[in-house]
């Protein structure tokens, strides 16, 4: 995920788009093309030695299977691997709240920046503890790598299960998040041995295949998230350099633009309740089988992922005639200047 530049003006909205290998059009696929093939000629030392896909390669569109079908658990290694000297493998409790501030601490100093390096995303304690233990969840696969002498946190990557429906198949898999590793250590290339380590305590539960986002082009995509930005605190945003004013968009312009409505006009909108879990897991699943790549969420899993937690997340219903007909949900995800 990459971060909008305080050199971006107010009227431009940062997005990428989603899309996937045969729904392209027009000028996307002419520039994903043209990205694609410049991507060729990189040469992804770590990525080619990992089970995926090489960038130029191509597969019949008629062929549904994985990519790798012949895994067994007892060929998976079942030693660590091993970290340099000095630095030792642990598991990060993300129930105790100490943990949980180690992790804080080195995502809040190290972890997705813009490309500026001035706004950082602003994990919190609570956020975290939403994030990584969603139903289900292994312990083991929040891994640290700690400094011995010192035994502070200087790596960190992070998996819970997910279930997901590819092409009408629903498949276990492992969702990677917050691989982090302490900018001081960058050139000791701990991220693929927190990579590789990750793969392995994935596959020990049976679990071949994982889904993951990068701000950057890996080997080989499947899809892409379109995400905009919406100012709401327009004069803020310009102070701290988020954005910048130019010679057609003077303040009182900008903040006459982003005006938001003092009355809300969506008839029958609502916090979301418990006992709209039901309902919601219905419309959601139900909505979600129009996509070829897409998650099933269980009750337990709305439950978890929809119920607002305060400064986390919301989610908001839409109720007519006690039947669920929309739902909007956001998270909160604080920006560190």
């Amino acid at each position: 995920m990459r971060m909008m530049s305080k050199k971006k003006t107010l009227n431009k909205i940062n997005q990428k788009r989603k899309i996937t290998y045969k729904d392209f059009v027009g000028r996307d696929l002419y520039q994903l093309i043209r990205n694609a093939k410049d991507k060729i000629k990189i040469d992804y030392k770590f990525w080619y030695t990992q089970p995926v896909p090489k960038i130029n390669d191509e597969f019949d569109e008629n062929v549904n299977e994985p990519f790798i079908s012949d895994n067994k658990v007892e060929d998976v290694r079942k030693e660590e691997y091993k970290l340099p000297s000095g630095y030792a493998w642990c598991v990060c409790d993300i129930t105790k709240e100490n943990d949980r501030s180690d992790i804080y601490n080195l995502l809040t100093d190290n972890y997705v920046e813009d490309d500026d390096n001035v706004f950082r995303f602003n994990y919190s304690s609570e956020f975290l503890l939403w994030a990584l233990s969603s139903p289900n969840y292994v312990k083991n696969w929040h891994i640290g790598v700690k400094y011995e002498s010192t035994n502070k946190l200087v790596g960190f990557i992070s998996a819970i299960p997910i279930d997901m429906c590819v092409n009408k198949n629903i498949i276990k898999m492992a969702e990677v998040n917050f691989l982090c590793v302490h900018k001081s250590l960058r050139s000791k290339r701990l991220a693929p041995v927190l990579i590789k380590e990750i793969t392995r305590r994935i596959n020990l539960e049976s679990i071949w295949q994982a889904i993951y986002t990068a701000g950057v082009y890996l080997p080989k995509p499947i899809s892409t998230a379109r995400y905009f930005h919406r100012s709401i605190n327009v004069k803020k945003l310009i102070e701290i350099g988020f954005s910048c004013l130019n010679t057609r968009l003077t303040m009182s312009r900008a903040i006459k633009l982003y005006r938001i409505d003092d009355t809300l006009n969506i008839k029958n909108l609502r916090l979301m309740k418990k006992k709209d879990i039901d309902g919601l897991q219905k419309l959601l699943n139900e909505h979600l089988k129009q996509y070829n790549l897409h998650a099933i969420f269980s009750k337990e899993d709305v439950a978890h992922w929809f119920t607002p937690i305060d400064q986390v997340i919301y989610t908001y219903v839409n109720e007519e005639n006690g039947e669920i007909k929309d739902l909007i949900s956001f998270y909160s995800l604080p920006s560190k200047v």
